[in-house]
C-alpha cells in the first residue's frame, strides 16, 4: 500500500492474532526480532518505507507486509480543467502531484485516465527556483491508451502572465505496444523562477485504422507532474 502526507503521519500496526508480537523497520529492510518492537502508534515526519512482521509465541513469523508513505511538499495545489474517468481517478484531484508514480500496468490505481485533452495548472505555493519540469504518461495501445500527441509546458510567477516553456512530442512510435511509460521533460541550464506550471497534453484522438478498435476514442493516462 501507499499514502501521502504533508507534515506528519501516524501509523498503527495490528495483527489478526492479538498475542503476536509485531516488529517493524522504517528503512525498507526485512524486519526481524532484533528490529523495533511495536508498542503503539508512531509518527512519520518524512518519506518512509515501513515493513512489519508478526511473531507468534512459538517463534513462527509472518511474511513481511509493507507500505510506503510519501511526504509531499505543503502549500502545493493543482487545478484540473479536464475531467478524469471515475474508474481511473488515481485517488482524486491531487493525484498528479501526490508523488506516486505509475508503472507499465494501468490497473495499479496510480494512473489518472482522461478521454479528452488534459489541461492542468500546478501551483507551487510560492515562487521557486526550478531547473526541470516533467510529466509522466503511459502507452498501452492494446487498451486504447496512447501517449499524448504533444505536451506543452507554460510557466508563470503570478498565474496571469504566462511564458511558453516547452512544446514536446513523444519519442515512442505510436504502434509500440506492451505497456510503457514515458516522461516529457523540459530542462534549463539556469534555474527559472516559477510558481505556476500549466500543462496541456493533447489526446491522441481516435484509434488508427490499423488498430482493432479503429475509430474508437483513445485514452490519456498521466501519473505525475514533477518539478525539480
Amino acid at each position: 500500500g501507499s499514502e501521502t502526507f504533508t507534515d506528519s503521519l501516524q501509523v498503527r500496526l495490528h495483527s489478526v492474532d492479538a498475542q503476536a508480537q509485531l516488529y517493524y523497520s522504517l528503512d525498507g529492510s526485512v524486519p526481524t526480532r532484533f528490529h523495533t518492537k511495536y508498542a503503539g502508534p508512531f509518527w512519520l515526519h518524512k518519506t518512509r518505507r515501513v515493513r512489519a512482521i508478526a511473531v507468534l509465541a512459538d517463534g513462527r513469523r509472518s511474511f513481511p507486509v509493507e507500505a510506503t508513505y510519501y511526504q509531499v511538499e505543503a502549500g502545493r495545489n493543482i487545478r484540473l480543467a479536464s475531467t478524469y474517468a471515475n474508474q481511473y481517478a488515481a485517488g482524486g484531484d491531487r493525484a498528479l502531484m501526490d508523488g506516486l508514480r505509475g508503472g507499465p500496468n494501468f490497473r495499479t490505481g496510480r494512473w489518472q485516465g482522461f478521454q479528452e485533452d488534459l489541461h492542468a495548472v500546478l501551483d507551487l505555493g510560492k515562487v521557486k527556483a526550478v531547473r526541470r519540469l516533467s510529466m509522466g504518461f503511459l502507452q498501452d495501445i492494446g487498451s486504447w491508451i496512447w501517449l499524448p500527441k504533444e505536451v506543452e509546458f507554460a510557466i508563470s510567477q503570478d498565474g496571469k502572465s504566462w511564458q511558453l516553456a516547452a512544446h514536446l512530442l513523444p519519442e515512442v512510435p505510436d504502434d509500440q505496444d506492451g505497456g510503457l511509460t514515458f516522461d516529457f521533460v523540459k530542462e534549463w541550464p539556469v534555474a527559472q523562477q516559477i510558481r505556476y506550471v500549466r500543462v496541456r497534453a493533447t489526446n491522441y484522438g481516435q484509434c488508427p485504422d490499423w488498430h482493432l478498435g479503429a475509430g474508437g476514442k483513445t485514452w490519456v493516462f498521466a501519473d505525475e507532474i514533477l518539478v525539480e
